[in-house]
């Protein structure tokens, strides 16, 4: 089958599930063409797949950043006068893919989270059924609304008005998790499957010093799309680790100003992409704003975490992490030193938090996410294919 994918480096941690996925379609031997922009055309390639990049005059962020921007300084009511970004994108960039693309046509359009306007009008134009893979819990469990503790006080109507509507038409909803994780007792519709998690990483080199006898290390990282004012959580986590018989490493993104973390510790190291495959096995905790990505591998690796919810739908994140035994929160508003060093002291010094994160890697190691996602998906295909046949089978080969 041919497959068009949608990512974009502006909405953060929402591709990797995709690229995972679709490397997976690729050893099936499905052709894949994935839309990008400059921030992800090299994961594209890393990945062994076509890459149809974006000018830089298309790029998401040209339109989701101001909108965002006016988002955190509007009102309720006047945020639901302005246009959808996600579909102002997709219209300003649906005729350069097509014109792109040519005679190529797609069987399926499948996107991330940020992607999903744009991927909504490409399945008009090419009438071709819409897969969704969302990267995080299932926002719309209720179909109408997304649960206000699940998320920032922005966040939520960015979620409820951009793009719970988009998800509510794709044809198939594939969620890079699990019942489990998402604490749900709602059966899901037929149209939508729990996957398991769906990891994907760029290579990269794990610094010696990982492997040296010492204290043990702490991982502390923020998310690959910096939202305001977040490097708080790293320049709190290194004062309140600064006295402790522990070693830390610090991750930030480039968009992360360094300069702001001031003098470092003696026991800590700052540096920029490590892949989290090659760090945690070496972590005794993980301190991080709760992006889904970051905390279903600190689950997989059974490391126990100090979380930080941020924005967006991070606070449902870390609620769920924190019910199964997994995480301590501290809130935006109450992050300070002395609450960081209390919840960090309160993992560390009790083994309830590493009984219960291994008991979630042993879980998590029995699933396959991606099979898992491209079974679905080459299902959803056949299925298609076979209704199509039926309907319009039996007039073709009387034309014939």
């Amino acid at each position: 089958m041919k497959i068009l994918c949608i990512i974009t480096g502006c909405g953060g941690g929402d591709w990797p599930p995709l690229l995972a996925l679709a490397e997976g379609l690729n050893r099936r031997g499905h052709q894949l063409i994935v839309v990008c922009d400059r921030s992800t055309k090299e994961a594209v390639k890393a990945a062994g797949l076509i890459a149809l990049c974006l000018p830089p005059v298309l790029a998401l962020e040209n339109v989701f950043e101001p909108a965002i921007s006016r988002l955190l300084s509007q009102e309720e009511n006047e945020f639901l006068r302005t246009e959808n970004p996600l579909i102002l994108w997709g219209t300003s960039s649906v005729d350069y893919i097509k014109n792109s693309l040519m005679d190529w046509r797609p069987s399926l359009v499948m996107s991330s989270l940020f992607g999903m306007g744009l991927g909504e009008i490409l399945s008009k134009k090419f009438t071709a059924p819409r897969c969704f893979l969302n990267p995080s819990f299932n926002f719309s469990q209720t179909h109408d609304s997304c649960r206000a503790s699940d998320f920032s006080q922005k966040g939520r109507l960015m979620y409820l008005h951009w793009l719970l509507p988009l998800a509510k038409t794709a044809h198939l909803v594939l969620h890079a998790t699990d019942s489990v994780f998402d604490l749900s007792g709602e059966p899901l519709p037929p149209s939508q499957r729990y996957v398991g998690p769906l990891f994907w990483e760029l290579s990269g080199n794990i610094p010696e010093l990982l492997r040296k006898p010492g204290p043990p290390w702490i991982l502390v990282t923020l998310s690959t799309s910096p939202q305001p004012e977040d490097l708080i959580i790293a320049k709190t986590a290194l004062k309140a680790l600064a006295l402790m018989d522990v070693r830390v490493l610090l991750t930030i993104a480039s968009g992360h100003n360094r300069g702001e973390l001031g003098r470092l510790p003696d026991n800590s190291l700052v540096m920029g992409y490590i892949p989290h495959s090659k760090i945690l096995p070496h972590c005794c905790l993980v301190i991080s704003q709760a992006g889904h990505g970051i905390v279903m591998k600190a689950m997989a690796y059974g490391v126990p975490m100090v979380l930080v919810p941020w924005g967006r739908d991070q606070p449902g994140v870390a609620s769920r992490a924190r019910q199964l035994g997994t995480a301590e929160i501290i809130s935006r508003e109450t992050c300070s030193v002395t609450s960081l060093k209390a919840a960090i002291r309160a993992v560390l010094d009790n083994p309830v938090y590493f009984f219960d994160s291994k008991k979630q890697s042993d879980r998590f190691r029995n699933r396959d996410g991606v099979a898992n996602a491209v079974r679905y998906i080459e299902r959803f295909l056949d299925n298609a294919a076979r209704s199509q046949h039926h309907n319009t089978g039996p007039e073709s080969e009387n034309c014939s």
